[in-house]
């Protein structure tokens, strides 16, 4: 995902796997799936063999778990460009080898996965194993040409024998999207693999962006234009509660913002601007912070010559109520507010927030 905003930083426990898999996310694997654990009993063991690697280069094995990586063993490259790593897992995992600087990812269990891998062509890994590790290889494979679409992940998910594998192609849905993959390879998990992490992990996961979802919906519909803007009240930076309501009968541009996001310092000249533009035509500005730290929120009020009185923040961060209460998830964000309170703009910057202006107050 890329983000062209300061966003939330929302915890989504399964969010590093999910970037492991091509640009997508992860799987997991199934009780009927023929397991490489029944041909070694004693554990796993993966030979590697590299071309154009420096001898000696460090590889490492991880445990994937969301955002943490547990290492489980290292090796080194030999001259003959082989290396091998080994040991016991209790369930299957999603793995991580760092062959130097290049990642191969991989569904860990106790058996043999041979890996092939030339430091001039990362793409070109390749790894074998039991028939989990070779369709997830071909599953990779097909992942390298093209991000693939909703109607093929879903068909795949119901048919391919892994549900670990089913993982790492719904992974590539983002979750508003695939909403029905997700349930559908959660439900598979729970039928195959009840008690792995990784199933705990995705039920999680589910529940924590459906509950975001409505939180979402219910936010715009508050928002919606035409409907009456929401009062809040807070503290200014001399301990002072402001309140939206107090500005009632004048042009308002509410603005979320703060002191450690980049695009809203860059906005800050521009909304200076126009405040002085039009502050004598009944405009004011009602600028809520998401700083955490009264210091340097009260620096970047003189830095950036925010001239306006109204300023409030509860020092809360992401966990800031009124920004809860406009479902606001990213910053630099604004609603405009009518003489009569209600809303009749979001996310009003530039040229958009002056040719609003000039419709409300006509040339000035």
């Amino acid at each position: 995902m890329n983000f062209l905003k300061y966003s939330m930083s929302i915890t989504i426990l399964l969010s590093a796997v999910m970037f492991l898999f091509s640009c997508g996310q992860k799987g997991n694997s199934s009780n009927d799936m023929p397991s490489s654990s029944a041909n070694n009993g004693d554990g796993f063991v993966i030979e590697g063999l590299t071309q154009n690697y420096p001898i000696g280069k460090k590889v490492l094995l991880q445990k994937v778990r969301g955002r943490q990586a547990e290492t489980l063993d290292t090796s080194s490259i030999k001259a003959d460009g082989t290396f091998q790593l080994s040991g016991t897992v209790g369930e299957k995992t999603f793995g991580r080898l760092l062959i130097d600087r290049t990642p191969v990812f991989l569904i860990l269990d106790n058996g043999k996965i041979t890996v092939s891998s030339d430091r001039n062509d990362p793409k070109s890994t390749q790894m074998s194993g039991g028939q989990e590790i070779n369709s997830l290889q071909s599953l990779t494979s097909q992942l390298q040409g093209s991000r693939l679409d909703k109607n093929f992940i879903s068909n795949f998910v119901d048919t391919v024998k892994s549900p670990l594998v089913a993982y790492v192609a719904m992974s590539n849905l983002q979750f508003a999207q695939g909403m029905d993959v997700y349930e559908k390879v959660e439900k598979r998990l729970k039928n195959e693999l009840p008690s792995s992490e990784i199933t705990q992990d995705l039920s999680t996961f589910i529940q924590q962006n459906k509950a975001q979802a409505q939180a979402k919906k219910q936010a715009e519909a508050k928002t919606a234009i035409g409907s009456m803007a929401a009062d809040i009240s807070f503290p200014n930076p001399e301990g002072k509660v402001m309140s939206l309501s107090d500005l009632k009968g004048k042009v308002v541009l509410l603005d979320f913002w703060a002191s450690w996001c980049g695009p809203c310092r860059k906005e800050n000249p521009h909304v200076v601007k126009t405040y002085k533009q039009y502050k004598d035509q009944g405009f004011e500005v009602f600028s809520v912070s998401l700083d955490g730290n009264a210091d340097r929120w009260k620096k970047a009020i003189q830095q950036d010559n925010l001239i306006w009185p109204y300023h409030v923040s509860d020092l809360k961060k992401w966990q800031s109520a009124p920004a809860a209460a406009y479902g606001v998830r990213s910053i630099p964000a604004t609603f405009l507010i009518g003489r009569d309170g209600k809303i009749i703009g979001k996310n009003l910057r530039g040229p958009r927030l002056d040719q609003k202006l000039k419709e409300v107050f006509g040339e000035v």
